[in-house]
């Protein structure tokens, strides 16, 4: 059986360093909640069968592992070029195009001809992911004509970025719907949309979904500036949201991205939205079997500041130390949350949010009146994640233990953070699922003898007419 459970959930990339059996292993026995499948790299037979892998180890752990199949989207790309690279001066001329050329020291083509399309004078431009700095001076039909204001290296296939300018290319590409429809017929639980700048990128997915039958989570990854513009409303469309660091650091200045990322993990949080935080959190122990005492402040930050949950990205998919970077993930969301719970008493954030409707009262209540009994768990009987979500936004000191009958509705608790998701057959009448629950509880050591408990039902959880909010102490 799984060897620790954490509140803050944690996200793990699948890629060459992890995808043996014994690494993945180590890892769900170590703490990956959620397998991630990054669709910008592997071919679909290669991520379906770790796929597989990853839930038949799952299954045989008797733990809780979530799939998420992460989207590419449409990465703006320099093309080929005549040389491994090209070094490109300060002060010098470049062009840029929609053809079809072999790139040198002139210029180089770009895969997108409306990006290049809608360029204009002063516009600035980055390339080799922001290593090196454009300005537009002019422009004819075709071509982009650039002064070089940071040089350096530039690289075939690297990505190209102008945070102030819309793309016109559909964020969710014919090639995301390929790789989408794959995932459903390989059952992923959670599918992130790859640079989202409008919550209509999040509504087709949602609405292909819808109608192929389809209950899969869809999370709106945040890379590019120009989504705050409309970021509420893609937080809304959304039924979760990812702070995709390393685009973002890109399309803003990275003096911003510490108050980007908690502009947007204060927005989900109000908004009932499970958010990740993603991209270089322990990037060092790539190669290092430690993190640094800066990462370690960066994990711990994000925790405090309310996340829902963390990815490691190639710390897992491509480096030395996968199973280390995720005990050391593991480790320091541990100590966070030890503090997280007197901290937020000492700001009075738990009892500051307000009371909207009737679920968000009775999810108000269980939390203070768990804290005042020093109850062990929340038990939450439920047929909808949703419900959830505001339950888990309170920050409870005690674990939430939400019991479900329905395979989707599991898998999406487990990003929840502090919720404890347990699979049951089925309900039968108030009287006997009351008690079942309690002893699920019980089989699964989140309470023992003596101990109390907080059951909370309302009809948001879509299994009773009646609004229940109970206190038993376990015999």
């Amino acid at each position: 059986m799984k060897q620790y459970w954490n509140k803050t959930k944690v996200v793990c990339t699948i890629g060459p360093a992890c995808k043996n059996a014994d690494t993945i292993k180590k890892m769900i026995l170590g703490g990956m909640d959620i397998a991630r499948f990054n669709f910008s790299h592997g071919v679909f037979a290669e991520h379906g069968a770790s796929m597989k892998n990853v839930r038949g180890l799952a299954l045989k752990l008797r733990a809780s592992v979530a799939v998420l199949q992460d989207l590419p989207g449409p990465k703006i790309r320099i093309g080929l070029l005549k040389s491994d690279f090209v070094e490109l001066r300060k002060g010098q001329r470049f062009f840029l195009t929609s053809k079809n050329i072999a790139g040198d020291a002139a210029g180089v083509g770009i895969n997108d001809p409306a990006f290049v399309r809608d360029l204009k004078k002063k516009d600035i431009v980055y390339l080799n992911d922001a290593l090196v700095k454009l300005v537009v001076v002019s422009r004819n039909r075709e071509e982009v004509f650039c002064e070089v204001l940071t040089g350096g290296r530039i690289y075939p296939r690297k990505g190209v970025n102008c945070p102030t300018r819309i793309l016109r290319t559909a964020s969710v590409t014919p090639f995301d719907m390929k790789c989408l429809r794959f995932g459903m017929e390989n059952g992923v639980d959670f599918v992130a949309v790859s640079f989202v700048q409008r919550p209509g990128d999040i509504i087709k997915v949602k609405n292909f979904l819808k109608r192929k039958n389809k209950n899969i989570f869809v999370i709106a990854k945040i890379e590019r500036k120009i989504a705050f513009q409309e970021i509420d409303g893609i937080i809304r469309a959304s039924d979760a949201v990812m702070v995709a660091r390393g685009d973002l650091g890109i399309e803003a200045d990275y003096s911003e991205v510490p108050f980007l990322q908690k502009e947007l993990i204060k927005k989900c949080n109000r908004y009932g939205r499970p958010v990740i935080t993603a991209t270089q959190m322990l990037e060092s122990m790539v190669n290092s079997p430690q993190p640094t005492r800066a990462e370690v402040s960066d994990v711990a930050n994000a925790i405090i500041d309310g996340t829902d949950a963390l990815m490691l990205s190639e710390e897992t998919a491509m480096g030395n130390f996968p199973v280390e970077a995720l005990l050391a993930m593991v480790r320091i969301a541990e100590k966070a949350e030890s503090e997280l719970h007197r901290i937020r008493q000492a700001k009075n954030d738990v009892l500051a949010l307000q009371e909207e409707g009737l679920l968000e009262a009775f999810s108000l209540s269980a939390v203070k009146v768990a804290a005042n009994i020093k109850a062990k768990v929340i038990i939450v009987p439920t047929l909808n994640a949703g419900s959830l979500s505001w339950l888990s936004r309170l920050r409870p000191g005690c674990a939430v233990a939400a019991i479900t009958s329905e395979d989707a509705v599991y898998k999406k608790l487990i990003l929840f953070w502090g919720v404890f998701p347990i699979k049951i057959e089925g309900f039968k009448d108030l009287p006997k699922t009351l008690r079942q629950c309690v002893e699920l509880v019980k089989t699964h050591r989140l309470a023992a003898r003596h101990e109390r408990v907080v059951i909370m039902l309302t009809s948001d959880n879509m299994l009773f007419s009646s609004n229940i909010m109970e206190v038993r102490t376990l015999d």
